[in-house]
């Protein structure tokens, strides 16, 4: 049974995140790798916080260059929410002396996707903000779900879950943002 739910999680990744890596063309950024079937406690923490990161910095932005109230709404809705994800994961490893260190700075291919963000402006800016959120909430959901079935530590376990719904609640405002006409 454990065999054939790590092959149908497997699966489900593959067809998740290759068909947008494949049609990505070399000069544009690629979305950093997610999570695999399992996932270890290092690897949760630094993809967690990672994704965190990108999302209030690139939400920064959007308060800054848009113009749209609908997507400067959503902006400050994520920087407020993983804002405070950010500081619930420093407090749990903290408390739990959890000896792993998020990172605090962005990686190569966060940096990427932001210096294409920042390239753009108008309506091509709030187009290409919201498909980077769709993509990225995507991503963390996959990498939350993960950990919270497979994880090996209880308590980032809960901690997993409790994201995972807001993860989802973000990436069903982030689609209906971008079914909207408002990008």
């Amino acid at each position: 049974m454990a065999l054939s739910t790590n092959i149908a999680a497997a699966t489900l990744g593959a067809m998740l995140f290759a068909g947008p890596a494949i049609s990505q063309t070399a000069a544009v950024p690629s979305r950093p790798a997610v999570a695999a079937a399992t996932i270890s406690s290092s690897d949760y923490v630094r993809q967690t916080a990672m994704s965190d990161l990108f999302e209030i910095q690139s939400s920064q932005m959007a308060l800054d260059k848009s113009q749209d109230a609908a997507v400067r709404k959503f902006a400050q809705q994520m920087i407020h929410d993983h804002t405070q994800s950010s500081e619930k994961l420093k407090k749990l490893l903290q408390t739990e002396n959890v000896n792993i260190a998020p990172p605090s700075k962005l990686d190569q291919a966060h940096l990427a996707l932001l210096d294409k963000l920042r390239g753009a402006s108008g309506s091509a800016f709030d187009k290409d903000y919201v498909k980077d959120q769709i993509a990225g909430h995507r991503e963390a959901l996959a990498v939350q779900k993960t950990y919270a079935a497979s994880g090996e530590d209880a308590k980032l376990k809960s901690f997993a879950q409790a994201a995972a719904d807001m993860v989802q609640m973000h990436l069903d405002e982030a689609e209906k943002l971008g079914q909207g006409g408002s990008t």
